[in-house]
């Protein structure tokens, strides 16, 4: 049989680097593209042009003032964008599971389920009995307690 394949741990944060990458790439585009929109506004101002009205003196202080105020937002927003990025965990991937015990390999490592999944995401668990075990192990509430295997000395 040949071996299971261990989990790849380069893969993940490669990919989380390409996507936040990604939508931070296309956060600065919206915010540069709003810019670029009120200076083409500010010089051809498309307002009175499409309205056929005559065109009124140029405001630059108060463009420069909007483009300021833009920037600080898209610094702020990209700012709290890369906190969450770096607060994201997933799992991901194929988890090579114990048939038996439920245990996660990792390298050459058995850990539980419940310390994996806890360190890679931010689950918490709680422990329980589900009906059909709680049959299994005590017995039907109906018909008494299930009968224990003897004790070994």
């Amino acid at each position: 049989m040949p071996p299971t394949p261990s989990l790849d741990t380069r893969q993940r944060p490669r990919f989380k680097t390409v996507l936040a990458r990604r939508v931070i790439a296309s956060v600065v585009c919206g915010f540069i593209l709003i810019v670029l929109l009120i200076w083409v506004d500010e010089f051809y101002d498309l307002s009175a042009a499409r309205d056929g009205m005559s065109f009124r003196t140029l405001r630059l202080a108060e463009t420069l003032v909007e483009t300021i105020l833009i920037l600080m937002l898209a610094l702020t927003t990209v700012m709290y964008l890369l906190r969450f990025i770096r607060r994201i965990k997933h799992l991901e991937g194929l988890l090579p599971v114990c048939a038996s015990c439920k245990n996660i390999r990792v390298g050459d490592q058995w850990i539980p389920i419940e310390t994996y999944i806890s360190e890679h995401s931010d689950a918490l668990f709680s422990h329980g009995i589900c009906p059909d075990c709680a049959r299994e192990l005590y017995g039907d509430p109906a018909n008494g307690p299930a009968s224990l295997p003897p004790m070994q000395p």
